[in-house]
């Protein structure tokens, strides 16, 4: 997530959120901004980008899954409607391959509406584009 402002304000309204509603999070994920960017290095435009960044934030929560002993791992994506379902599912059955973590592909777009109105009724930072340098520069010329 680029800058690290915003990196820091998501977290914090996750971390506000999940008090409220008594669900752990795991906060061993740092800010590895190099990494991301190493990742896409050779492809900067979506949606190949894109595919390399679910790529990665799969695999590496597919990891810490797989390190907590958890045998299953998805991701909150699957409630965007503006996110690529099949890219992201390809994505996560490929961590699931590489790292034998089940991946549960499921799609959650029916409950967008809802986690809008429960933002906005929580009174949450809903951002304003997915997160990569790349995407605040696509939203802008939008």
């Amino acid at each position: 997530i680029h800058p690290v402002f915003e990196y820091v304000r998501r977290r914090e309204t996750l971390e506000e959120y999940s008090r409220k509603v008594d669900v752990a999070i795991d906060y061993s994920a740092g800010y590895e901004s190099e990494e991301y960017f190493y990742a896409i290095k050779d492809q900067r435009e979506p949606p190949e980008r894109c595919r390399r960044c679910w790529y990665l934030r799969l695999k590496k929560t597919a990891e810490r899954a797989r390190e907590l002993g958890f045998t299953l791992f998805s991701s909150t994506l699957f409630v965007s409607p503006y996110q690529d379902y099949e890219e992201i599912r390809l994505a996560g059955e490929r961590a699931q391959a590489e790292t034998g973590v089940r991946f549960h592909a499921e799609d959650f777009r029916s409950g967008y509406q809802e986690s809008v109105r429960i933002s906005r009724q929580e009174n949450l930072y809903r951002q304003k584009y997915c997160g990569c340098l790349y995407s605040i520069e696509e939203r802008n010329k939008k």
